[in-house]
């Protein structure tokens, strides 16, 4: 069986401690399982580093490297997602919402 993906879109100022404790269990589950049950990427919009709300450094990948939707799609944007919404980002985000048999996970 295929590792699950899970594509982690930060933008600038984000939490770290919450994209880090979202990731952890994952981490810990492939460590355990022996092979990878789930691989995750860290993407932003220009990728290189980025600047977390407590001004730690993420490296990310590009959001234009990625070639197909993950099996998840999750944003990291703090306080204000809606500043961080843009051209490039809308695209990304709408193929992740027509993959087939997408999820909603903590969506108010």
């Amino acid at each position: 069986m295929p590792a699950e993906t899970i594509n982690l879109i930060v933008t600038q100022d984000f939490s770290i401690t919450t994209t880090m404790a979202f990731v952890d269990p994952f981490r810990v589950a492939n460590y355990i399982n022996g092979t990878p049950l789930c691989c995750w990427a860290f993407l932003s919009e220009q990728g290189g580093h980025l600047r977390s709300s407590n001004d730690a450094m993420l490296q990310t990948a590009p959001m234009q490297t990625i070639s197909a939707p993950a099996d998840y799609t999750i944003v990291s944007a703090s306080w204000t997602p809606e500043a961080h919404m843009s051209a490039m980002m809308k695209p990304h985000l709408r193929a992740a919402k027509s993959k087939k048999n997408h999820r909603r996970i903590g969506y108010r």
